[in-house]
């Protein structure tokens, strides 16, 4: 299946098409793998399936959710080839904005941003997948979510207990239906 792409370059200008895309930087080059845009109905939960992180050096994950206002604050968790289960995974995050100070959680899960807000809010995440040395799976996120008067910024770090390679990737919201319509998702490939 042909991907179709659309890249704004500095100069103003847009270029589109179908294809496999490569940014070339000067380290190293990126390939998007795959876009998820949600349609139709607000989801729970995006796949993308068929993957291979041997043939990369690592994955990126570009988060860009809405917030359904119809459901409750809740989180994103990410999960590696479809184990959804919670104590095979161990994350730490810190982050600040929503009530008061900096705030800090470690737990047996696998979150890679929070919304705590009940209210409609963009959700903007950037993820570092990676297959360390000890061949288990670790990701870095850096994210923010934000409704009108607060910006919360969320800085966390997931490891994965299975040494497996990376094949499948679910990024699943803690609350039914928190995904709205028109939220993107972009995996890219870092060779």
């Amino acid at each position: 299946m042909a991907k179709i792409y659309r890249i704004a370059k500095g100069d103003g200008t847009t270029t589109t098409g179908t294809g496999v895309v490569s940014l070339a930087t000067a380290y190293r080059t990126w390939v998007l793998l795959a876009t998820a845009t949600v349609a139709g109905a607000a989801a729970t939960g995006v796949t993308f399936s068929s993957l291979d992180i041997s043939g990369y050096r690592r994955f990126v994950l570009e988060v860009n959710m809405l917030h359904n206002s119809a459901t409750a604050g809740g989180y994103l968790a990410l999960y590696a080839n479809n184990d959804q289960v919670d104590a095979n995974y161990h994350s730490n995050a810190i982050y600040c904005g929503y009530g008061t100070g900096v705030n800090r959680e470690s737990d047996a899960c696998s979150r890679i941003i929070v919304f705590n807000n009940l209210t409609a809010d963009a959700v903007l995440c950037d993820v570092i997948i990676v297959r360390g040395i000890d061949g288990k799976m670790h990701a870095l996120s850096k994210g923010r979510s934000s409704i009108p008067a607060t910006v919360e910024i969320w800085d966390s770090a997931v490891s994965w207990s299975t040494s497996a390679n990376i094949t499948r990737l679910d990024i699943v919201s803690g609350v039914a239906d928190a995904i709205d319509v028109g939220s993107t998702f972009r995996l890219w490939g870092v060779l």
